[in-house]
């Protein structure tokens, strides 16, 4: 499948906004989460975390230039901004107590956003046979 510039670029804007979301249901739930009324998060993070979700349903994608399978540099890229989002506020050595904290949280909500684009708009050309095949026999068997 090939993704254009706009969708890429839809994807990360709708992926960061999910993500910011995200996070302020989050401290809703659990407001101990916040250390004050003034912490914030950077949401493009979640943003890329949402196109590198989606990315992962395109396996033939490569990265221009140095021809990498573009899921070799998102998986990782997922995998860091989960350990950012549940493991760093707690372990951050530059988060001081009581003080405003600027932190990459809610990705939890780009990658989600992501997985639903690619399931979404990311079809394999074996789903659509299989699609193609399953109408077939509804059309065969309604004769």
């Amino acid at each position: 499948p090939h993704l254009g510039v706009k969708f890429v670029i839809g994807t990360w804007i709708a992926g960061a906004w999910v993500s910011g979301q995200s996070y302020l249901f989050q401290c809703a739930v659990n407001p101990k989460r916040l250390d004050t009324k003034y912490d914030v998060t950077a949401t493009s993070a979640g943003g890329f975390a949402a196109v590198g979700a989606m990315s992962l349903f395109c396996v033939k994608a490569r990265i221009p230039g140095i021809h990498t399978p573009l899921h070799y540099f998102a998986f990782p890229h997922l995998i860091w901004c989960l350990a950012q989002e549940y493991a760093l506020p707690y372990c951050d050595p530059k988060k001081a107590k009581g003080m405003p904290y600027l932190g990459n949280e809610g990705c939890i909500g780009g990658i989600f956003f992501g997985l639903v684009m690619g399931t979404m708009f990311v079809k394999r050309r074996a789903d659509a046979t299989a699609v193609a095949k399953f109408f077939g026999n509804v059309k065969g068997a309604a004769k």
